[in-house]
């Protein structure tokens, strides 16, 4: 087995135990002769440890960034390969993540003229 998972697996399961060791002595304070609270007090005890969890298993499903322009209609812009001036294009992709060996340059034109006037 590769070290890294060895070692995802050991350090897991040790968190994962001590986790559920703490939200199981959340049940403790459900003895209403030791402790006086609300449903309302209650939700929001678990509303947190829920989003908790959701924003941490979201960690393990994407771990790429995503960026999107606002406020562009992509109906206006054309995707050219840029091959006149090798360099001059600001925008590579290399896929060695996707284990793509090439490197593809695109260039990205709006039809419209940028205001100048900035």
């Amino acid at each position: 087995m590769d070290p890294k998972m060895q070692k995802f697996i050991a350090i897991g399961t040790k968190r994962t135990e001590k986790a559920i060791h703490s939200i199981e002595l959340l049940g403790n304070l459900s003895n209403r002769s030791a402790y006086l609270y609300t449903d309302e007090l209650v939700n929001q005890m678990f509303d947190a440890i829920e989003e908790t969890v959701r924003q941490t298993r979201a960690q393990f499903k994407s771990s790429k960034a995503s960026f999107a322009f606002k406020n562009i209609d992509m109906s206006e812009v054309h995707v050219t390969d840029a091959e006149e001036e090798p360099g001059s294009v600001e925008d590579e992709i290399v896929g060695k993540a996707m284990g793509v060996q090439e490197v593809v340059q695109r260039e990205y034109v709006l039809d419209e003229e940028p205001d100048s006037s900035y």
